[in-house]
């Protein structure tokens, strides 16, 4: 059951309650990942991704007999990173029935929650927090308050920005809210939310992200004051400073009308500051899902009120989900039946940057049209294809599902085999499926689950690129390099070489053999690496960025000490001469900035020895000074007499 307005009534009953939480994702797809072993309902179960290759999971749980909220964090093997059963967020009064929240990972890797509760009331307010990977409060321990009323206010929405900013959206009754904060919880506006109104109501935001610290509001915009007047499709675009910058009514994305009450238009982002906007209604009073591409500058690039993208007479589309992909392909699934709705099937649809049908005016068949429902579809982008995930009920079953996924292609191929693979083969009730994909290019989807408790439990499971599930370990690339000579032709053998992460640690170590070559396997990201060797001068590289199972090529040249010093005193920037220029180079460099081109091994130690010009075997803020002198008569430049220039 849908708990979006929905009332539930539940009582605590402990069957299993000697499972453990498995310590990292199961290769047996009967068995998966169960985060909770309390005895009470744990529901509306969400995931989003971290940057470490792993995920937060989201639930309520009513143990307590008050729906509390709770977050774990995993790793990229499914190893839990808090205490088991998770890290309590909330245990704040809230209602026996529930509405949906949301839940987002931010550019620091912190987990952004949105959720309503009655902690202030009888009526719900929104609040948001924000937890650090070690399961810190950064935003307190009771969040920020996003508002406080006495309006009804569900179905909260988050979106992170380009800029690591958070922007809310919600309704109140008929208005809705957005609204902007830093990642230290800093409101960017003054008054610190943007309210939308209008004669009848307003319903159902969703934000995506746009370019530039920007992003996207869609929402309904009913043309009467009766739940039955038509609704039209809006949105709106909004800069980093609050403006909107689609006109003040916004720009129309369908006023074909049809929208019913379960019918909740979404939309993805595009990769140049626009949208992929789909829904289903029921404007010629027949259910069929449709999908725009909002340009940048918020035209409609596809034909006027969203294409269908099933045309197939006698058969209805439902509950579309779409993915864009890096090609600019956009690839949808939908719930399909014949009119009668009496069979199912999963079906699909890819659509080119014209909006023009890939796979036929009906779509092509992923599930076919039987008694068996397929619902719940999430899609994730995967490299170059789209995932869908979806619960299945076995033919003649209406209440038992399994948890499936399949990997489609832009020819509409189902890249592992021929079928779908089994996530979850556990046949039970379950519900509340969401999914995700991580950086390690698994989907990973969470459901409840009431295999051991009837009430329900958080359960997860991944997916890997293969299809195969279960952990895949480390994911790692290599780093093939040549080290040389100035000339870029000799090689050095015996170079030390070491690897840093991004974090500063040691990732590994090699040494050049006789062709200058070494070669080193380490974790995917960004690495930085240092080269030493006895007669050379000490050299680094940044910015080395290593891919999942990809060789990244690199060559340094190393400069050999110098045991004769080749300079002309105060040339400090090395173009062959001395004059005004070096003394603005030699102040930026002690300001921290560019090092000078030369250097010696003299006097001890390798150092820029045309910066000393008094003689004193040192390179510091007095010899700038000697240098401005020497511009005035009687000025002279006495280079280091334990370094004398050898020209």
């Amino acid at each position: 059951m849908k708990r979006i307005i929905i009332a539930t009534l539940t009582l605590a009953l402990t069957l299993g309650a000697s499972q453990k939480v498995s310590a990292q994702w199961p290769e047996d797809p009967n068995e998966n990942l169960r985060l909770s072993t309390h005895g009470g309902e744990g529901t509306i179960t969400k995931v989003s991704p971290t940057p470490d290759g792993g995920c937060y999971v989201s639930w309520w749980d009513n143990t307590s007999g008050n729906y509390d909220f709770y977050l774990q964090r995993l790793d990229g093997d499914g190893v839990v990173q808090w205490a088991d059963n998770g890290l309590l967020i909330s245990n704040h009064a809230q209602e026996t029935w529930l509405t949906d929240y949301d839940l987002a990972t931010d550019s620091a890797g912190y987990a952004i929650i949105a959720l309503n509760d009655i902690r202030s009331g009888g009526d719900w307010d929104i609040y948001a927090y924000r937890i650090s990977p070690t399961g810190e409060f950064s935003w307190g321990p009771n969040g920020l308050t996003i508002s406080n009323n006495t309006g009804f206010e569900p179905d909260p929405r988050i979106v992170v920005t380009t800029a690591g900013n958070i922007v809310f959206a919600w309704q109140e009754d008929d208005s809705l809210h957005i609204r902007k904060v830093t990642p230290a919880g800093a409101d960017f506006w003054n008054p610190a939310a943007i309210t939308l109104r209008w004669t009848y109501s307003l319903s159902i935001p969703r934000l995506c992200v746009a370019q530039n610290d920007e992003f996207i509001l869609q929402y309904l915009k009913s043309q009467g004051s009766h739940y039955y007047d038509p609704k039209h499709l809006y949105a709106r675009k909004y800069d980093a400073a609050g403006a909107n910058l689609w006109g003040d009514e916004g720009v129309i994305v369908s006023n074909a009308g049809g929208f019913g009450l379960q019918m909740r238009p979404d939309l993805v982002p595009d990769d140049s500051g626009g949208a992929i906007s789909y829904w289903y209604d029921s404007r010629d009073n027949n259910l069929h899902a449709y999908a725009q591409h909002i340009r940048h500058d918020g035209n409609m690039h596809w034909t006027a009120n969203g294409v269908k993208l099933n045309t197939t007479t006698g058969e209805l589309q439902m509950s579309p989900v779409v993915a864009f992909l890096p090609s600019g392909y956009v690839i949808a699934f939908f719930e399909n039946t014949n009119s009668a709705q009496t069979i199912q099937g999963l079906y699909g649809q890819c659509l080119n940057r014209a909006g023009t049908k890939q796979w036929g005016n009906g779509g092509r068949a992923f599930e076919p049209m039987e008694n068996s429902t397929k619902m719940l579809l999430n899609v994730s982008v995967m490299e170059t294809d789209a995932v869908v995930t979806y619960l299945k009920t076995p033919v003649g079953d209406a209440v038992n599902t399994y948890v499936m996924a399949d990997r489609i292609d832009t020819y509409g191929a189902e890249v592992w085999d021929s079928d779908a693979r089994f996530m979850s083969s556990y046949l039970d009730e379950k519900g509340y499926l969401d999914a995700c994909i991580n950086n390690r290019n698994q989907v990973i989807a969470v459901w409840d689950d009431k295999r051991f408790d009837s009430d329900g439990d958080p359960f997860l499971q991944n997916i890997n690129r293969d299809g195969s599930i279960g952990p895949i370990g480390p994911i790692t690339g290599s780093i093939t390099g040549r080290v040389f000579q100035l000339d870029g032709v000799t090689p050095i053998m015996g170079v030390a070489v070491t690897d840093y992460d991004n974090l500063n640690d040691v990732s590994d170590t090699a040494t050049t053999d006789i062709l200058g070559t070494y070669r080193i396997v380490v974790p995917i990201g960004a690495h930085h690496e240092t080269f030493s060797k006895q007669g050379y001068i000490d050299t680094s590289l940044a910015g080395i960025i290593v891919t999942d199972g990809q060789d990244t090529p690199v060559s340094i040249n190393m400069r050999p000490v110098d045991t004769i010093c080749h300079y002309i005193p105060g040339d400090i920037n090395g173009n062959g001469s001395c004059n005004g220029v070096d003394v603005s180079f030699a102040v930026n460099y002690l300001k921290g900035g560019a090092e000078p081109p030369y250097s010696c091994n003299c006097n001890g130690s390798i150092w820029f020895v045309a910066g000393d010009v008094n003689g004193n075997c040192r390179f510091n803020g007095i010899d700038v000074v000697c240098l401005v002198h020497y511009f005035f008569p009687g000025g002279e430049l006495i280079p280091c007499p334990e370094c004398p220039p050898s020209q």
